[in-house]
């Protein structure tokens, strides 16, 4: 496992403050060390409160509205050799402080900058991944096997919903949740009714269908966001599924392509 710090920003949000939706090409944590509002994860809505942190995995939609003055700390960065899903934490006294604790030093180190500050700082990113991870494997150890799949389970689903526009590898998925490749899509197919790789394609379908009818975005550009190598194969996978192209769907709108597939 390797980090690489990209920025920190510490930063106070005046009350009814609004950041505008935005995606990094890097992970991101946010720790609110006080105030209270919302911010939207993935299409997840999380009110956060006092020591609160969310984790950010590369090129997710966010944003973040705050009800009252709220300080935040945030820290970017690169994350090789594991992965990590968004994620919403609450307060939890000792967990929570020392999250904080090591988002002061890494202030006071970015802010100082002395030499080899960001890889010091990089090896304070890792301590708190192994917290994070950590924290997690703690949380898992005290539920059933059956608890623990299912955890797993939706843990990979989000981790396949997250990269819908890389050509995933299944077996690097089932290792980062602990299990064999056989195992994993066994357990997949058991707990959701699909194979990952059908899971995967109904998660690309569905950013589709969302981006042609919400945004004027071109069918190319789409193409690209949903993991195609090019429009030509975005095309021909849409036309197999709903036996209408991209555009003619964008041009129909869902209800009517409903209708006609009624009919």
């Amino acid at each position: 496992m390797k980090t690489e710090l990209q920025s920190f920003i510490h930063y106070s949000h005046p009350p009814l403050d609004y950041v505008l939706p935005q995606a990094h090409s890097c992970y991101e944590i946010v720790f609110y060390k006080n105030g209270h509002g919302r911010t939207t994860v993935n299409n997840e809505i999380y009110n956060y409160h006092d020591m609160d942190m969310v984790i950010i995995p590369p090129n997710i939609v966010h944003d973040e509205k705050s009800e009252v003055s709220t300080e935040v700390y945030c820290v970017l960065f690169k994350l090789d050799g594991i992965d990590l899903p968004s994620a919403f934490y609450t307060h939890e006294p000792g967990f929570s402080a020392a999250i904080f604790e090591k988002m002061v030093e890494i202030k006071e180190s970015y802010l100082a900058r002395e030499p080899y500050f960001e890889s010091y700082i990089s090896s304070l990113i890792q301590q708190i991944v192994v917290m994070l991870l950590r924290h997690e494997n703690a949380a898992t150890s005290s539920v059933s096997m059956d608890e623990q799949n299912k955890r797993a389970i939706e843990l990979s689903k989000k981790l396949l919903k997250e990269k819908i526009h890389l050509n995933t590898d299944f077996s690097v998925i089932a290792e980062n949740i602990g299990y064999s490749y056989d195992y994993f899509r066994h357990l997949f197919t058991a707990y959701v009714g699909m194979s990952p790789k059908q899971y995967q394609l109904e998660q690309k379908m569905n950013k589709a269908k969302d981006l042609l009818l919400n945004t004027g975005m071109p069918v190319y550009e789409i193409a690209k966001i949903c993991g195609f190598s090019n429009g030509i194969a975005f095309n021909d996978f849409f036309k197999r599924k709903l036996k209408i192209t991209p555009l003619r769907f964008r041009h129909l709108g869902l209800e009517q392509v409903d209708k006609v597939q009624l009919e």
